[in-house]
């Protein structure tokens, strides 16, 4: 499974950095890109045989009742239609004389529901271990930061034996203000945050036409030193404090987008990040050495990645 997503993800990683301007949706699937991972050796079969059996298994689960904890996959099979017409739901929210009472119901198909799975395993994976990277390259560059979470993780884990729980990591405020402004500085995905005008408006002087697509310039809200002071170059994760979050605007800190079209994966995202932290700082403490790259040179493809990676040392706590 490991080796099907790295072939996959770095793969298309690689072609959407020379090709960052190209709708990545269509660089996924687009037939001459296809032949490409065919080429390297991408396992599309084998990716989506494994999806089909996990669905199947998950299908049968919910007919004999052994389903158990409602999952994202139980939604898709509860919207699943085996037969039927497909429904252009973009096509009937654009028509001019929609009835704003009727309600649209949208049905997907088996093929349409191993796509969603596909789009989630990937969107999932390097957007989270750069997210880390940049967090662990932190840590190191602010040892005070550092020995700051430490405290707080060995507080709620006096127990050597004892393993993080997502109840433990919820409960950690620092660990959370240190990953919000890891992302605050890092937004690794922000090319995502991009809506579709619905109807032709002006605002802020600018006239924006319907079916025109708008993209949120996620870097400059982040860097934005009206927002977050003069310090908005460094890394301070107390800005996150719940002391300091009455004063900002709700659409200051945008890494997951923002509305009903928010990231489907953000509190998964989140919660891989505190559990791995957690794990990493009661056992090691994170150093800078020789071959560590000061500033971070990045570069722009799927997702903003370190150009050079991130070389750190470990020593054991």
């Amino acid at each position: 499974m490991n080796e099907c997503v790295d072939g996959l993800m770095h793969s298309v990683d690689a072609k959407a950095s020379k090709e960052s301007s190209m709708n990545v949706y269509e660089l996924l699937w687009s037939k001459v890109y296809f032949k490409i991972f065919v080429l390297l050796g991408v396992p599309f079969r084998r990716i989506d045989g494994m999806l089909k059996n996990i669905i199947n298994a998950r299908e049968e689960g919910k007919s004999n009742g052994s389903r158990g904890n409602v999952a994202l996959l139980d939604i898709l099979i509860d919207c699943e239609v085996k037969n039927g017409e497909l429904v252009d739901v973009d096509a009937m929210l654009q028509e001019e004389t929609l009835d704003s009472d009727r309600i649209i119901v949208k049905k997907i198909f088996p093929e349409e529901m191993v796509s969603q799975c596909t789009l989630y395993m990937l969107a999932g994976y390097e957007t989270t271990s750069n997210a880390l990277s940049y967090a662990i390259y932190e840590l190191a560059r602010h040892p005070e930061i550092q020995e700051k979470l430490r405290s707080e993780i060995m507080d709620y884990h006096k127990n050597e034996d004892e393993k993080p729980s997502y109840e433990s990591v919820e409960r950690m405020v620092y660990l959370d203000c240190v990953i919000r402004e890891t992302l605050r500085l890092y937004p690794v995905a922000s090319w995502v945050v991009n809506r579709r005008c619905m109807h032709t408006c002006t605002t802020g002087g600018f006239t924006i036409e319907k079916g025109m697509d708008v993209v949120v310039d996620v870097w400059s809200i982040h860097y934005n030193k009206d927002i977050w002071g003069p310090d908005a170059d460094e890394f301070v994760p107390e800005r996150f404090a719940e002391d300091q979050l009455h004063s900002l605007h709700p659409l200051a800190w945008i890494p997951f987008g923002a509305g009903p079209r928010r990231c489907i994966g953000e509190r998964f995202a989140l919660l891989e990040m505190k559990l791995t932290l957690t794990r990493l700082l009661r056992k090691y403490r994170i150093l800078l050495n020789d071959r560590t790259e000061v500033p971070l040179e990045l570069q722009e493809g799927m997702t903003n990645s370190p150009k050079n990676g991130v070389v750190l040392s470990l020593k054991l706590v």
